[in-house]
């Protein structure tokens, strides 16, 4: 089978880091078929700088969103909208290394889906001490909560997968982390088969997450987070 790989952006204030990312995409990952940027009207104007790059390369598709917000929605419009036969998201601000996906991408189809790991032998995060600590700590809770240890790293954000896999997975549109975690949940549920690849999460120097991206923003989310996540374990 032909690889046409889909890789899916979701951006909110990334002008520094996207023209890198989407670089290191093309150099990188054998088949790429088409980056979508779902951008949610950054103030530094990221979806302005996209559309330039989008009228040199057709292979570049933007969806400028000026009322929906949030990182869930993002994702699932992107995957929406993307006709490659395999299809994949990623942080948008070099914290998780096109390179990698470029590896990540060379076990389908032999998978169904590929994660983003920094939780196995040759994965990493050289964020500072607490937040490292917090995030092992959050996974093992999802694991336990979820009941089944079969994903490595719940909250990696960093996937690729076959486009059937989402016939049977729908994507949540609404949540953090949660998007991720279900989808990965359910692909459990449907024995989907799943690959850890390894990598070395790292900090942002430039732009804004659309992720948790402190501990006080953890707190002010961790009672939906937490509700949400046994929603999930319960969800069918």
């Amino acid at each position: 089978m032909e690889k046409k790989v889909s890789i899916v952006l979701a951006t909110y204030n990334e002008k520094e880091n996207i023209k890198l990312v989407i670089e290191g995409l093309f150099k990188h990952v054998e088949g790429m078929h088409e980056v979508v940027v779902v951008d949610d009207n950054s103030p530094d104007e990221t979806w302005k700088l996209v559309g330039q790059l989008a009228k040199k390369d057709s292979r570049i598709k933007l969806i400028h969103r000026t009322r929906e917000r949030g990182l869930g929605s993002a994702i699932a419009r992107g995957v929406s909208e993307s006709t490659g036969n395999m299809i994949g998201w990623m942080d948008a601000d070099l914290a998780h290394p096109p390179e990698t996906m470029g590896k990540m991408v060379k076990f389908l189809p032999e998978f169904d889906i590929v994660i983003g790991s920094r939780y196995v032998p040759g994965g990493g995060d050289d964020r500072e001490g607490l937040r490292i600590i917090t995030s092992k700590m959050l996974n093992w809770y999802t694991g336990a909560v979820l009941g089944t240890f079969k994903v490595s790293d719940w909250h990696t954000g960093f996937v690729v997968a076959k486009r059937e896999v989402f016939d049977k997975v729908k994507l949540m549109d609404t949540g953090y982390a949660l998007y991720c975690i279900k989808f990965l949940r359910d692909c459990v549920r449907e024995k989907f088969t799943i690959k850890d690849i390894p990598f070395v999460n790292r900090e942002r120097t430039q732009g804004e997450s659309k992720s948790i991206s402190s501990h006080w923003d953890l707190l002010k989310h961790g009672w939906n987070y937490g509700t949400g996540l046994w929603k999930i374990r319960f969800s069918k």
